[in-house]
């Protein structure tokens, strides 16, 4: 070979050497560049994604007002940040086990969503029930306040109707004693006839052929010239009634009497006396019985003896 052809060879083998070292320089650089810019993207990475599980910790601690199983999950929820957070810290990360932690923050934002929602749904619910509780609570205080004017009016009526029922009680005490008459001077005797037809007093038992009543019928305003009427009823030592014995019925009770007398009152003091027979009975020795009736209620009674 010769020396120039030689020499060329040399130098194209030099210059491929060259060109090698160079590619692999440049590769190398490369390589480095873009290990760094990798390295520094996963860590930042890695420190967003710290940051955001820090943030959703905080979230998730906001949701105080959770109770029964939301309560549960969402200290589950919290924990398992905890344990997200701690595993972040310790392990090489890569773009893989980012893409999955970016899952695990995925998946617990929107269970973070989910939850205020259901409280948001809950608080809603409660201020609604709240409403519906004060306006319950107006309407018992309305009637509570209705209820207490209503017992203070009843009150005042019970009082008042005690009231009228007392003075009706007292008007009608008065009228029912100002209806009644009032007699006083009861006194019964015996009589018989003479021969010239004169009756006189006697105390013979086998000589009386009448008995007289007399008395005293008092004024009274509510009965004045009214036409009445009141019962004599003379009894025998044998308590037989002398007389007519006629009946009257007052209610269940039956008055059995000697004679009925109508009377007049007037507003002065009027003397009554009268005569019941006995000549178709037999009268005996004893004591004698003169009751004066006004309707069922007894006015007076007198005893006189017959020897």
């Amino acid at each position: 070979m010769k020396p120039q052809n030689k020499q060329l060879g040399q130098k194209i083998i030099l210059g491929a050497l060259f060109l090698a070292i160079a590619s692999l320089i440049s590769l190398t650089y490369f390589n480095y560049m873009e290990s760094g810019e990798k390295a520094s993207f996963l860590t930042s990475e890695k420190e967003m994604i710290i940051k955001d599980l820090k943030q959703m910790q905080e979230s998730f601690g906001e949701l105080t007002e959770a109770k029964g199983k939301i309560a549960v999950e969402i200290k589950e929820n919290r924990e398992r940040i905890n344990i997200l957070l701690d595993s972040l810290d310790r392990m090489e990360v890569d773009y893989n086990v980012l893409q999955a932690y970016r899952g695990e923050l995925s998946s617990l934002r929107n269970e973070n969503e989910r939850y205020r929602k259901i409280i948001d749904s809950i608080q809603y619910q409660n201020l609604l029930l709240e409403r519906e509780v004060d306006i319950s609570r107006l309407k018992i205080n309305e009637l509570g306040e209705y209820t207490e004017a209503l017992k203070d009016t009843n009150e005042l009526l019970s009082n008042r109707r005690d009231s009228l029922m007392s003075l009706n009680s007292e008007l009608t005490d008065k009228i029912t004693e100002g209806s009644i008459l009032n007699i006083y001077n009861l006194k019964g005797a015996s009589y018989r006839s003479r021969s010239n037809g004169k009756v006189v007093s006697t105390h013979r038992a086998s000589k009386t052929e009448l008995i007289r009543a007399c008395f005293v019928i008092l004024p009274n305003k509510l009965l004045k010239d009214i036409d009445n009427e009141i019962y004599l009823q003379i009894i025998d030592p044998k308590n037989n009634v002398i007389g007519g014995k006629e009946r009257v019925k007052f209610g269940d009770k039956i008055l059995v009497f000697s004679k009925r007398i109508p009377i007049i009152v007037k507003d002065k003091p009027i003397d009554i006396c009268d005569y019941v027979t006995t000549k178709q009975e037999k009268v005996n020795k004893g004591n004698y019985t003169v009751n004066v009736f006004y309707q069922e209620k007894l006015l007076a009674t007198s005893i006189f003896q017959l020897k």
